[in-house]
């Protein structure tokens, strides 16, 4: 639990740093979760599937010209301290795990959508220095 609160943080972080949209990270966490309710992921490869997952969420749910995607996986790689080839390497794998199916309902989405507006809250609460120079940025 402790390794998936550490995740959802950042997550967050990546999340604001790129400008991708907060249901990105809500549909990640909703995709994360899934797996990690079905058993599909040894503590060993925890990060590594954290990423994958929110990779190709952006993908999904995200309009990104290739710059960006590259992008992505740099700052997830920095993040999680991986090798940027690792998620590259272990995202079809991780897709697989997903049966190829990253769409959700919304009603199952919402949940974690409440949880990652709380999560931003908190973060701008803690650092508000950062997140209103990303505001300003993205304006």
């Amino acid at each position: 639990l402790s390794k998936y609160r550490k995740a959802k943080r950042r997550l967050l972080k990546v999340t604001l740093a790129t400008r991708l949209d907060l249901s990105t990270l809500a549909l990640a966490l909703c995709v994360i979760d899934s797996l990690l309710r079905a058993e599909r992921v040894d503590k060993r490869v925890f990060k590594v599937v954290c990423t994958c997952c929110f990779y190709l969420c952006a993908k999904f749910n995200e309009m990104l010209v290739p710059a960006t995607v590259k992008e992505l996986r740099e700052r997830l790689a920095q993040q999680f301290k991986i090798q940027p080839a690792i998620i590259a390497a272990n995202e079809f794998h991780v897709y697989n795990n997903l049966s190829f199916a990253l769409f959700r309902d919304p009603k199952e989405l919402m949940p974690y959508y409440e949880s990652v507006t709380t999560l931003y809250d908190e973060y701008v609460s803690d650092h508000p220095e950062r997140v209103r120079h990303n505001s300003a940025a993205a304006a």
